[in-house]
């Protein structure tokens, strides 16, 4: 069970990471990473001065904060883990040629 919520938990990151990528026209999901992290900096310059802004304002950026927040974090784990399943040592010989249906 908590292999299938893992499972499902992954592919709706990477699908909130693709939805990303599209609207910001970028290649890679770092790209994403450097753009939220940029939004997030600006949201807290603004809560700096909350004095300016009415009360709505300010929650809905806290909001902001915690959604991207959470993006980043989740993005972040995305990519490590897609690293350590790419990586070399994942891959997995199989001694048995497909065309030929001969074992090596």
């Amino acid at each position: 069970m908590k292999g299938k919520l893992l499972i499902g938990n992954y592919s709706v990151v990477e699908m909130r990471i693709k939805y990303y990528m599209k609207c910001l026209l970028v290649e890679t999901p770092e790209h994403v990473i450097q753009y939220l992290e940029k939004r997030l900096k600006t949201f807290k310059c603004m809560l700096e001065n909350r004095n300016i802004y009415p009360r709505i304002v300010v929650v809905s950026i806290q909001d902001l904060i915690k959604e991207y927040s959470l993006d980043v974090i989740r993005i972040k784990e995305y990519i490590n883990r897609k690293k350590d399943y790419d990586s070399p040592s994942r891959t997995i010989t199989v001694g048995f040629n497909i065309k030929t249906g001969i074992g090596k």
